[in-house]
């Protein structure tokens, strides 16, 4: 496949099990911005593993991975929005 093809010649020009394999070769081994934010993330988790403080859990590769599906959190309460919105203002 060459950059920059548009959607219809890829459409005229790969057949639908050719495209099955690349998404099969891709969970694999990502193509792209995944690849790079996986590799970003893995730094970052390196670094935070280092200096986290002594008997705390590591943290994991998902905490820095920008496009991690994560669980969807349950909906806050008012209170909650409320103080999270506070602790973004209040000194420490």
């Amino acid at each position: 496949m060459v950059l920059g093809m548009t959607l219809g010649r890829l459409r005229e020009e790969m057949s639908s099990a050719e495209m099955a394999a690349w998404l099969a070769f891709n969970r694999i081994d990502p193509i792209g911005e995944m690849r790079g934010d996986m590799r970003t993330a893995q730094l970052l988790q390196m670094q935070a593993s280092m200096h986290r403080k002594p008997g705390s859990e590591p943290p994991k590769l998902q905490d820095f991975m920008l496009f991690y599906k994560k669980e969807p959190e349950k909906p806050k309460t008012a209170r909650q929005l409320a103080d999270k919105f506070m602790s973004l203002f209040s000194r420490k």
